[in-house]
């Protein structure tokens, strides 16, 4: 069964909650936070645990590197792929959408 954890982003630092065990019900964070985010029961390579609106870096099989988000849409977490066909490989953790949105300026 995978963990149900939270983390909820305050506009100054990222507050993570293990549920039931941090003394918060899912309510009460959602309640008290506009943006939370859920774990999604995956690691990536290093072994980082990967939430929603995490920011994954990933090789495509033809060796190009490109920067995802981790969204839940239609009960799935997913990331979109504007490449049809590319495979992602050694998906790593390396940002957020709230500390970190310039990784996801196109780069010029």
């Amino acid at each position: 069964m995978r963990e149900i954890k939270f983390r909820a982003w305050n506009s100054i630092v990222m507050v993570y909650q293990d549920f039931p065990k941090g003394g918060l019900t899912a309510g009460e964070i959602l309640k008290r936070f506009d943006n939370v985010m859920q774990f999604t029961g995956l690691k990536d390579k290093n072994g980082k645990e990967i939430y929603e609106g995490d920011i994954v870096g990933s090789k495509l099989y033809d060796g190009t590197k490109k920067n995802y988000v981790v969204e839940f849409k239609d009960g799935s977490f997913v990331v979109e792929l504007t490449e049809l066909g590319k495979w992602i490989e050694d998906v790593i953790v390396i940002g957020n959408i709230y500390e970190n949105p310039e990784l996801l300026a196109p780069k010029e």
